[in-house]
């Protein structure tokens, strides 16, 4: 499967590349996909095509014939997209606001996984009598909260 296939389960699929953020590139890649056999919709999105697809759809197919009509999604993504986080969240995490994926996972689902998994660390830790290191996964729940709640100050 291409690289800019994002997400593909049965009836939809995301195609996401930073060509299709271009008003002529995404008008000529929905053109395509809206009379390819198997293509019920092709939603715009921002950098991103959601598809409609039908039960009978070959998406290589499709790819394929997106790909003759924009060459330039052969060539995989830039990772210089993502804006990198600097501080002690980057070293101990990785963590980034950009669209780059780890392990199949979006950053934002990462870091509330992370959150969950150091809050039942910290309550485990607590009924188990270990104090001390209650007390510190405590502290690295508080602090990965606090984070949190800073990059989505704006939202509340």
């Amino acid at each position: 499967m291409p690289s800019y296939l994002t997400h593909a389960m049965e009836g939809r699929a995301r195609l996401r590349h930073p060509v299709l953020a271009a008003t002529v590139a995404l008008d000529k890649a929905l053109a395509v996909l809206n009379g390819a056999d198997g293509v019920l919709e092709a939603r715009p999105g921002s950098g991103s095509i959601l598809l409609i697809l039908a039960p009978d759809a070959d998406l290589e197919r499709i790819c394929g014939t997106l790909e003759k009509a924009l060459p330039e999604l052969r060539q995989p993504a830039r990772s210089s997209a993502a804006v990198p986080v600097s501080g002690l969240f980057s070293l101990v995490s990785g963590f980034s606001h950009g669209k780059a994926c780890r392990q199949g996972l979006s950053p934002r689902k990462l870091e509330a996984r992370a959150l969950l998994a150091v809050c039942g660390l910290s309550i485990v830790l607590g009924f188990a009598g270990s104090k001390s290191s209650h007390v510190l996964a405590g502290t690295a729940f508080g602090l990965l909260a606090a984070r949190h709640v800073w990059t989505r100050r704006k939202a509340l």
